[in-house]
């Protein structure tokens, strides 16, 4: 708190990142926001960018009221996302009228009124539905344009929202989110900026700016808005014929297909293009008739092909066109009052649905072309085929690398950055930190890393049994079978709530499958991640179970608070290497081979170690925790970069490597 509030009087005007490592259950977010909480104002506002709704939640409903306790203040948090998120009461009073199109439509809308009863934000995620795939959201949705003269325009929410967002002096919101509106005023000006979960930050920024298209589901999306408007050409020119305003005619429709004609003509050209210059000589005759991918991280996708660029140029416009033409006559349709069906409503409510789909699509386009237009840019691009013989299979993922631009444009909208997290350092170095976020050492304020207060060393232990076989020998069956035969072991023996960590939800789903043909589903509940339900419900039924145990990957490693006696054995199913036939991975490996970098030195051992860290924060969140982990890989102890990711772990910290009953008994007497 005294360095944050310190740094923060004394600001310098280039070097303003400050990196700061503190331990989990610290306290952290309290730790930055007293102290900041005294130098907020409407102009300098404090933004704290997390990486999911659950802590950006826990911010706002946990965090923020326990600083209004302490410093007997009234702060309050905004958590900053797209209008997207809000009711448009506009579209809403439309629809409930107008678009009939199934009985659980009509029983959604009921709950939707209740809830208007209700609400004082016109969040939509308020209704807390398993899911929002009914068409009638895509219609209702705010499509973030200013209301004027509307029914609804003085009780419009996104302005209201938006308003809230100006005049709150904290803002919570996700690292992607702010990535891609860093020149919002929404930010204020001089603000502080505290990059929570900093180790994602990097992670955040690359996926802001890597644009997928799938150029199959374009041409769906085109050719649905096509038919839909032919194939009801009658109805709509019965509708719109005597409308005075003529926002829309009969000879619109007709206008309409030399649209068509264009797009399906440039698409073509586009595909060919692409197909010819990056697909046709990469792929040996033998392998075209599977699917086709293909990585390349050599930079030149788009560069001296100009036709590329301009292809894409008149793509975007024609597609525009198209879809703004829908949009007039969706307002053209609200404007008439006088005539309106059920057969009418569903042709507008269908279109609705796909242009949202092919506005989204549109952006992508546009994202692309920016990325083929930045000169000495690292990236690498995905481009899949369903089909070698089908070039209207195509699908492209931009992936990229640098993020200087982002980093640079972020500096200069904050005027000082803190980057916070539980495990950013490798053995007490940010060196990983400084080169996967591209920082310049101009750039850095102060490097801090505090101390450990919860004696994890003395609060912990890792086990790995003795007679681990080399789990590289095995094949999938084997390491399912074998993974599977320690968690037997250690459920029937130990009564602890406990959490299974994965590197796969394919190696979780076989694992899961075999428990469920043991006795330990008679004993306990088993929840697993994409199998007994989402990622929430399951966290829930944990934190509430007395004989749990919860197979979990990706999000499970990190963010997951369970403290007292909640979680107190953890079972590392293998060291958390990431794979390197994964795109994004694979990529990013190529481009720092090219910088003669020893890739497993500086990139899969260091996020390995982070990662396994960031496990090893789940067991002890105060104090008073105990917690064990049991690892099921001897790399740790066969391998020379063992040493590495061992002298990396919290200092002190016991590594016990004895047989299972040596095992079961001693972690029985440690935990009691």
């Amino acid at each position: 708190m005294d360095n944050i509030y310190h740094t923060s009087q004394h600001r310098d005007k280039v070097k303003k990142w400050n990196l700061i490592e503190a331990p989990t259950g610290a306290g952290k977010t309290l730790g930055y926001l007293l102290p900041l909480s005294y130098l907020v104002n409407i102009d300098q506002k404090l933004v704290i960018a997390t990486t999911t709704k659950v802590l950006q939640q826990q911010i706002v409903e946990q965090s923020i009221p326990l600083l209004n306790q302490v410093t007997d203040n009234e702060y309050h948090a905004e958590i900053v996302k797209s209008s997207y998120n809000f009711i448009d009461l506009d579209r809403f009073y439309e629809a409930l009228d107008n678009y009939r199109l199934h009985s659980h439509t009509a029983i959604l809308k009921m709950k939707i009124i209740v809830w208007l009863t209700m609400t004082t934000t016109g969040d939509l995620s308020e209704l807390h539905l398993t899911n929002y795939n009914s068409p009638l959201f895509s219609i209702i949705r705010h499509r973030g344009e200013s209301k004027e003269n509307t029914i609804f325009s003085n009780d419009d929410f996104w302005l209201y929202q938006q308003n809230r967002y100006l005049e709150s002096k904290i803002l919570v919101t996700n690292q992607a989110f702010l990535a891609r509106h860093l020149d919002s005023q929404y930010w204020g000006k001089n603000s502080y900026l505290v990059i929570d979960e900093a180790n994602h930050f990097a992670g955040s920024l690359r996926s802001a700016s890597s644009p997928t298209i799938d150029f199959l589901k374009l041409n769906e999306y085109v050719k649905k808005i096509s038919d839909i408007l032919y194939q009801n050409r009658v109805t709509l020119r019965y509708a719109f014929t005597e409308v005075t305003t003529q926002l829309w005619n009969y000879q619109d429709l007709q206008g309409m297909e030399t649209h068509f004609q264009a797009i399906d003509e440039l698409m073509e050209r586009l595909e060919y293009n692409i197909f010819g210059t990056y697909v046709q000589n990469k792929v040996k005759f033998k392998d075209r008739e599977d699917f086709v991918s293909i990585l390349d991280s050599n930079h030149k996708f788009g560069r001296n092909n100009p036709k590329l660029f301009e292809l894409l140029s008149d793509l975007i416009v024609e597609l525009s066109l198209v879809s703004n033409r829908v949009e007039t006559l969706f307002d053209q349709y609200n404007f008439q009052k006088n005539f309106i069906s059920v057969e009418l409503s569903k042709v507008i409510s269908n279109l609705t649905i796909e242009n949202n789909k092919l506005r989204d699509v549109i952006l992508n386009l546009d994202d692309l072309l920016q990325a083929i237009q930045e000169k000495d840019t690292k990236f690498g691009v995905q481009i899949d085929m369903r089909d070698y013989y089908e070039v209207n299979t195509l699908k492209i993922s931009w992936r990229q690398f640098d993020i200087q631009g982002l980093i640079e444009a972020t500096t200069e909208r904050f005027s000082q950055i803190f980057a916070i997290g539980a495990a950013i350092t490798i053995q007490k170095d940010f060196s990983h930190f400084i080169l996967d976020t591209q920082l310049n050492q101009n750039q850095i304020n102060q490097m801090v890393i505090l101390p450990d207060a919860n004696s994890i060393s003395k609060n912990s232990k890792i086990y790995l049994p003795s007679n681990l076989p080399d789990i590289q020998s095995l094949s999938s069956e084997e390491y399912y079978a074998m993974v599977t035969k320690y968690i037997v072991d250690v459920l029937d023996n130990l009564d602890h709530q406990t959490m299974i960590l994965f590197n796969s939800l394919n190696t979780l789903s076989n694992v899961y499958d075999r428990l469920m043909e043991t006795d330990v589903k008679e004993k306990w509940e088993i929840l697993a991640q994409g199998v007994t339900g989402s990622n929430e419900k399951i966290k829930k039924r944990f934190a509430i179970g007395r004989r749990s145990v919860l197979l979990g990957a990706n999000s499970f490693w990190e963010g997951v608070d369970f403290p007292k006696k909640m979680l107190e054995i953890l079972i590392v199913t293998r060291i958390p290497f990431e794979s390197p036939e994964q795109p994004d991975v694979k990529i990013k490996q190529d481009i720092l081979k090219e910088q003669n970098l020893n890739v497993f030195k500086v990139d899969s051992l260091p996020n390995a170690i982070l990662q396994l860290r960031q496990g090893l924060g789940r067991l002890v969140r105060t104090p008073n925790d105990r917690g064990v982990i049991l690892l099921l890989d001897n790399r740790i102890l066969t391998k020379s970069y063992g040493k590495t990711i061992l002298d990396s772990l919290p200092k002190g910290l016991p590594v016990v490597n004895e047989d299972m009953d040596t095992i079961k008994k001693d972690i029985n007497e440690f935990l009691n």
